[in-house]
């Protein structure tokens, strides 16, 4: 494995992708992109939340992990949206350390909207 810059990609360029669902690096890919990037929390976070019930453990992962960054970066989470499926995933050992580890910057970061 080897480092990438992600730079941010449009919005038309995520959702392209998101719809495509074909290639699970590119899907992994922009919602970091969109979660590092985007300044708008909340178009992030709508499209992230899909994406924790992906049939690919890898896309879930991501996209946990993907709420955290948001979560770090903007200070801010809509609770309603990203708690319910998270708590849900603690029992989805393969994502279940990456959601406590969100969980935990929702509580350290987040002045919850």
């Amino acid at each position: 494995m080897h480092y990438e810059e992600l730079e941010p990609i449009s919005r038309e360029e995520a959702s392209q992708t998101f719809v495509r669902d074909d290639d699970t690096y590119a899907t992994c890919r922009s919602l970091l992109c969109i979660a590092l990037h985007e300044s708008d929390w909340r178009w992030a976070l709508h499209q992230i939340v899909p994406f924790l019930r992906h049939v690919h453990p890898e896309v879930r992962a991501v996209a946990v992990s993907s709420i955290g960054y948001l979560v770090r970066i903007h200070r801010t989470i809509d609770v309603g949206e990203a708690l319910p499926m998270l708590y849900a995933l603690q029992a989805d050992s393969y994502v279940a350390t990456r959601v406590r580890d969100t969980l935990e910057d929702i509580r350290q970061f987040s002045s919850a909207a």
